[in-house]
């Protein structure tokens, strides 16, 4: 049996934690509405296969896209596959929706905050391919309390360093 991968288990935990807070976060903007000073910019993959939008905006931004909620939007629903709203592209307002893997990057500039999804997927890809098809790392091949050469490890007790 393979052992458990907790730094993999750990990443996609993180992803789906981040894909929460966008939910969240947006599901608070539709009960309540957009307070001051937040406004969003949402960066998304237009190539995503559940991603819905007008054929002219996909052919304008085959790859990805950038929106913004500040000023105006409508019928922003969300639901706990992903988002819609319908934006002004060009004087021409168009409902798009996007799931939540789509999106690459959420980001609140009122405040300061972003955070960048694709950089956490990239790096949860890059992990697991390190780890190799059995989805183990070297580390967790070796025997616990042992290094690569079969010597024991020294056992370090953490109560000396926590406050009385």
């Amino acid at each position: 049996m393979d052992r458990l991968n907790y730094e993999k288990m750990t990443r996609t935990a993180m992803v789906r934690a981040a894909e929460g807070m966008v939910h969240d976060v947006l599901a608070f903007v539709v009960e309540h509405g957009l307070p001051s000073p937040h406004w969003f910019v949402i960066d998304f993959a237009t190539n995503h296969p559940d991603v819905q939008l007008d054929d002219d905006l996909r052919q304008q931004y085959p790859e990805q896209m950038r929106i913004v909620l500040q000023e105006w939007f409508e019928d922003l629903a969300v639901d706990e596959l992903g988002f819609g709203v319908t934006l002004n592209f060009g004087d021409v307002p168009s409902h798009v929706y996007v799931p939540f893997p789509a999106v690459r990057l959420f980001a609140d500039p009122g405040v300061s905050f972003t955070f960048d999804l694709l950089q956490l997927r990239e790096t949860m890809d890059v992990e697991s391919q390190a780890t190799g098809v059995s989805g183990r790392s070297d580390r967790s091949q070796s025997s616990p309390g042992k290094d690569k050469t079969g010597k024991k490890g020294k056992v370090i007790k953490l109560d000396q360093f926590r406050p009385r």
